[in-house]
């Protein structure tokens, strides 16, 4: 299946339920990763903003250390704004659709290091 064709059949099938999902993209979704999720909030003068990006950060940086990743690396990146699958509006949930290719025991044992209270589905 062509790069895309999950996303848009996702759409389409949510779409025949009611539900409008639209493209989206923030400026802390980018290259750098947790370093550039930090930097936007920081910027915002929100402490708890700044407090909730604190925890995600921190668990996005264990993450990347138990993949293997760089971090000097990660931290070097473009700040460009990276394409997420949808939003849906109404409920501000970002959805992601990950297809096989990201589905890995690594991705899996990646789920270890989310902060407890953060419900993943």
């Amino acid at each position: 299946m062509p790069v895309g064709d999950t996303q848009k059949a996702f759409a389409r099938a949510a779409l025949t339920d009611g539900i409008e999902l639209v493209r989206q993209s923030f400026p802390w979704a980018c290259e750098q990763g947790h370093f550039g999720l930090l930097r936007v909030a920081e910027t915002s003068r929100d402490g708890d903003i700044i407090l909730r990006a604190t925890v995600a950060a921190n668990a996005l940086e264990r993450i990347c250390v138990r993949l293997g990743g760089d971090l000097d690396c990660l931290r070097a990146g473009r700040s460009n704004m990276l394409p997420g699958d949808f939003l849906h509006v109404e409920s501000r949930v970002l959805i992601e659709i990950d297809e096989f290719q990201h589905l890995t025991s690594f991705r899996l044992g990646s789920f270890d290091e989310y902060p407890a209270n953060l419900p993943v589905g």
